[in-house]
């Protein structure tokens, strides 16, 4: 949120000092990295489809799958929160999902189990 701040830290024995007041403000998407703790991929195995979930902000961004080697099998758009991806047509294995604006990724390891 944006306002302005200060920081407070208290020593082990009591002691403590007060920053100055700095004013924080939200510019959008810095680093996708930044979202890694709001990237879910369920469930993991996945049989023929996945949930892929992010944050909001990543609305926009991009995801590709791919095998260990590197080879692409599916890329497409995250339009939503909660994203339904198919595999279907892809053999059980270990494969990586990586989300992207173009600028930064974001990867996670899926599962698929026939």
């Amino acid at each position: 949120c944006e306002g302005n701040y200060t920081v407070e830290v208290t020593n082990n024995q009591g002691c403590s000092a007060t920053s100055e007041s700095f004013l924080a403000i939200s510019t959008g998407l810095q680093n996708i990295s930044d979202y890694a703790y709001a990237i879910s991929v369920y469930p993991n195995p996945a049989r023929d489809e996945f949930n892929l979930v992010v944050s909001a902000a990543l609305t926009g961004t991009t995801y590709l799958l791919s095998d260990l080697t590197g080879r692409e099998l599916q890329v497409g758009k995250i339009e939503n929160e909660l994203n339904e991806v198919s595999v279907k047509g892809i053999a059980s294995g270990v494969y990586l999902v990586t989300i992207s604006d173009g600028k930064s990724s974001v990867t996670k390891q899926l599962v698929i189990q026939k």
